[in-house]
């Protein structure tokens, strides 16, 4: 018992300040004990001033381990108190002792062996951790009987699966303390850059002070001398920089990569105010991926930027680089178009991205300690764009499909998206909203846990496949819009986080983050859009990816967050607060306004969409939203909870009004409001229909195929609607699975395209699709014709609405839909006498009631109607006779028309055709056709029509 308490009072007495573990014997081998000691206010620091009990979550790592992850024998579970109980041995100390290791973890297999003790220190529930500073387990290393060996112990030691010290950062004159353990009793000694340090000392540690006379290189080999032919020896390494040189940033360098017109240098740029010196690590000629005079970089005179010029690159080579900052903070360029990330690259199929360039295999460089680094091929050849001068659609004309391009398909790829040009063409959208696509946090996500604002990520294909995907839509006249999350980024592991990181969160010096959110509504850590650091970033961004990609637009996800009006309580940003984030905040106005101006000014008809959501809009003209939408924003304006109580069948809160831009629910002065049932973050429709939706007598909405029908009597009072819509992906076929299946609404969701095989699902398809394309064939009158509408009914679920519009061949359209689960009658107003056309209908009877395709006459302007439950009715003035030629190949070919609509021989007056083949395709006439004065033949930009010699 003296013995061990000795040992123990020797551990802490000896623990360096910051050391995150200690352990004793230092070459502990599996049939001995060992005693481990823990600094809770180091590594996270997850201990730091805990007073209660510590307990040890401790397992093995043997050689039948298929990893570090792969624990054995672990002794307890997470947040037991029956796991084994730490020893307090004073502030932020614990310790534990291990008598027998094999016997501890109950190891009695022969040929099983630990290599590791894998542990991390606890408090009592589980919520309190003390683990490495990266975030990873921590590891004790268990030796062999016989081994022969040395580490150096100090600089301190940083406990991870493959030991390695910390980084010191000395200068020139500072004395360094260098320590050294052998696991067998020698004549130790130390060299200093090939100089002996003091003298040999005889036993199993060495220590030593070392005064750092010049910059560079600094080589220590540490040696135990046994006998002759018996001599253990150890090396470590580290950069003394000599002080940083002053030097203004060349002429027109922006931060980032600047190459130059002959692509054989290229000056990096890094802003890092507050930072004592910068060196560029990579594998360029000489550099080694390690510090040295010749890579460390100039700092300009206001202190802000570090900048260095390279010389003899070539176009050949694929550069791989870093930032050392300080000489212990390694990170990515801020501005790189491609990251290699060293834990999720591996899992991204070379079919998805051929050719992806392998995380350095080099001695001085571990995933661990290097994290991201960036890419950079000089002077790439540049896609060639078949579309040069894509003429985007009017934005109150938006057809918008909501896409994450992880969940459309098995596959996940651009390449997929590329392969459906069909699906989306014939369904008639002109606009893809792809969720947010540059690099986020793994492989598997939504994308708003952004890493890096310029660099696409790899998990989805290469930059030329995405940029593929955007010339094939545009060729097909559908616009591409990007999802940007600029209110929060997930900082952990980025350069703006690595380089100002306090105690698990932004430091109070950042340049782009709050050490706390403002707002209320944030999720990792929240951007200052005040700072001048944050608006270049964000300003860099929109630029970027308009010029290098071709997008059409962005929508800005929660654009709420652009403020510092503290409404989130007293924290470490806001000494105050008050009020509510849903006030109107002027600061947050100019904030946005400012953005816009600047892409605007670039790129006039770039799209601004906001996902703002506001709850101040009713009745209220001067709402923040409606001055946006003054301004020239869009809107998102979600009225998912209103649709799904109509679909379920509830008359409470199904007033579809608010879809209305000049409404008294929306009060906007422009029709700047993007409608939506469902998006990303909305339940689906289906899903309540099924689990929550009303009935009477056999009629029962949670009936699939009743509860698919409905889904289609919701599109014909939503896509006739004037104004800009979007729709979620799935939406048009009804997707019936929760938002949270498979555990939350960010998980990975099957594509379910077997349902596109069942008939009530291909009808929704059929519905969206007819709806979409006659909207789109006659945009003047959607948008110039007359529009009444009664969308409250009485509080009632009988929806209604018409357009006039003399333009348009005098066309005129009557909408009615009933979603009660009885049967209602109501009077509707038609609009002119005469011939009438039921262009989409779930009607079985005549008249009024008669189905797809059917005329009936109108002589009574008013006419009552009987509306079984479910039973909707798009109704014109005439049959609309727009033929859509969306395929490729004969015109006789049925295959080639949108819904298989294939016009007459004969066109008379009042019938239109659209011709827009699908990419590298043709419209071939193989047939005689009489086009009547009057009918119209519209052949969409960058298409071919052939005639065929008949």
């Amino acid at each position: 018992m003296k013995s061990l308490l000795t040992l123990c009072l020797t551990l802490i007495a000896n623990f360096a300040i910051g050391q995150l573990l200690q352990w004793a014997p230092q070459f502990a081998n599996e049939n001995g004990s060992i005693t481990i000691t823990a600094n809770g206010a180091s590594g996270n620091a997850g201990l730091a001033g805990h007073t209660g009990d510590v307990y040890l979550h401790i397992g093995a790592i043997t050689n039948k381990s298929t990893g570090s992850g792969d624990w054995k024998y672990v002794k307890s579970t997470w947040g037991s108190t029956t796991a084994p109980k730490a020893m307090a041995a004073g502030t932020n100390l614990w310790s534990y002792t291990i008598p027998d290791i094999r016997s501890f973890f109950g190891i009695t297999a022969s040929d099983e062996h630990v290599t590791h003790i894998a542990v991390l220190f606890r408090d009592a529930a589980g919520n309190k951790v003390l683990r490495n500073a990266s975030g990873a387990d921590m590891y004790v290393p268990v030796y062999a009987a016989n081994y022969r060996g040395q580490v150096f112990t100090k600089p301190n030691l940083i406990p991870e699966f493959i030991l390695k010290n910390e980084a010191v950062n000395p200068a020139v004159n500072d004395n360094v303390t260098i320590s050294f353990s052998s696991s067998i009793s020698g004549s130790m000694g130390l060299l200093h850059n090939t100089n002996s340090v003091s003298g040999s000392q005889t036993g199993t540690s060495y220590s030593a002070t070392v005064k750092i006379t010049e910059a560079g290189l600094q080589e220590f080999i540490a040696s135990t001398y046994i006998s002759t032919n018996n001599i253990l020896l150890d090396t470590l390494r580290f950069y003394v920089s000599a002080p940083t040189q002053t030097a203004a940033l060349p002429v027109g360098a922006q931060e980032g990569v600047n190459v130059n017109t002959n692509c054989n240098e290229a000056t990096f740029v890094l802003f890092a105010p507050g930072k004592n010196k910068v060196n560029l690590i990579g594998n360029f000629t000489g550099n080694d991926w390690s510090a040295k005079t010749n890579n460390q970089m100039y700092r300009t005179p206001d202190g802000n930027y570090y900048w260095i010029t390279v010389n003899n690159l070539n176009t050949t080579t694929q550069y791989m680089y870093q930032y050392l900052v300080d000489d212990n903070i390694y990170i990515a360029d801020p501005y790189s178009e491609l990251v290699l990330d060293p834990d999720n690259d591996r899992y991204i199929s070379a079919e998805t991205f051929p050719n992806m360039p392998a995380y350095p295999a080099h001695a001085n460089v571990s995933g661990s300690k290097n994290g991201f680094i960036s890419v950079l091929k000089l002077c790439e050849p540049k896609y060639d764009w078949r579309i040069k001068n894509f003429k985007r659609p009017a934005k109150e004309d938006l057809i918008i499909y909501e896409l994450l391009v992880r969940d459309f398909h098995e596959k996940a790829n651009y390449q997929v998206l590329i392969d459906s040009i069909d699906y989306f063409k014939r369904l008639g959208v002109n606009a893809i909203e792809l969720m947010p696509v540059n690099e986020f946090t793994g492989n598997d996500s939504w994308g708003y846990n952004p890493k890096f604002y310029c660099a696409l990520d790899k998990a989805y294909g290469t930059k030329n496949k995405l940029k593929e995907f955007i010339d094939l839509c545009h060729e097909n006249g559908i616009a591409v819009i990007l999802d940007v999350v600029f209110n929060q980024m997930d900082a952990f592991g980025t350069p703006q986080g690595k380089m100002y990181w306090n105690n698990g969160k932004p430091a109070a010096n950042s340049p782009w983050f709050n050490v706390a959110a403002t707002h209320n509504y944030s999720v990792f850590e929240d951007l200052n859009h005040t700072k001048d650091a944050t608006k270049y970033l964000v300003k860099r961004s929109l630029e970027y990816w308009v010029k290098e990609y071709n997008f059409d637009g962005y929508r800005f996800d929660l654009a709420k967050g652009f403020t510092q009006k503290c409404t989130n309580g007293v924290n470490e940003t806001c000494p105050v607060s008050s009020g509510s984030t849903e006030d109107y905040d002027a600061q947050r106005v100019s904030i946005l306004k400012d953005y816009y101006d600047y892409i605007i000014g670039k790129y006039p008809e770039t799209y601004v969409i906001l996902e703002f959501l506001g709850s101040q809009n009713y009745n209220n003209p001067n709402s923040e939203e409606a001055v946006y939408a003054d301004y020239g924003f869009l809107l998102w304006n979600n009225l998912n909870h209103t649709y799904n109580q109509a679909t379920m069948g509830f008359a409470s809160n199904s007033n579809f009004s608010k879809m209305v831009y000049n409404s008294v629910e929306q009060s906007f002065k422009k029709n700047a409001g993007i409608g939506y049932m469902e998006s990303h973050d909305e339940e689906r429709l289906m899903y309540k229909n099924l689990q929550y939706g009303n009935s009477s007598g056999s009629y029962n909405v949670k009936n699939e195929t009743t509860a698919l029908n409905r889904q289609a009597a919701a599109a014909t009072v939503f896509f006739t609607i004037p104004g800009p819509k979007m729709f979620w992906q799935f939406g048009e076929r009804g997707y019936k699975l929760s938002l949270v299946y498979n555990g939350s609404n960010v998980a990975k969701k099957p594509p379910m395209w077997n349902e596109f095989a069942q008939t009530a699902n291909k009808n929704i398809y059929d519905v969206y699709g007819k709806l979409i394309n006659f909207r789109l064939a006659n945009t003047s009158f959607f948008s110039k014709g007359k529009f009444l509408y009664n969308f409250n009914d009485n509080g009632g679920l009988v929806k209604t609405l018409s357009i006039q519009d003399t333009t348009e061949n005098d066309l005129q359209m009557v909408v009615v839909a009933n979603f009660d689960v009885t049967s209602q009658t109501r009077t509707i107003q038609f609009t002119k006498a005469g011939t009438w056309f039921q262009y989409v209908s779930n009607g079985t009877g005549s008249n009024a009631n008669g189905a797809t395709a059917t005329n009936f006459t109108v002589t009574n302007l008013s006419q009552s109607i009987t509306l079984a439950p479910g039973e909707y009715h798009v109704m014109l003035s005439h049959n609309p006779n727009t033929y859509i030629f969306m395929g490729s190949g004969l015109w006789s070919d049925v295959k080639n028309w949108s819904m298989g609509k294939v016009p007459p021989d004969n066109l008379s007056s009042n019938e239109k055709i659209i011709i827009s083949p699908t990419y590298n395709g043709k419209c071939v006439v193989d047939k005689p056709v009489n086009v009547s004065e009057g009918a119209r033949i519209y052949i969409a930009p960058n298409q071919k029509l052939e005639i065929k010699n008949n």
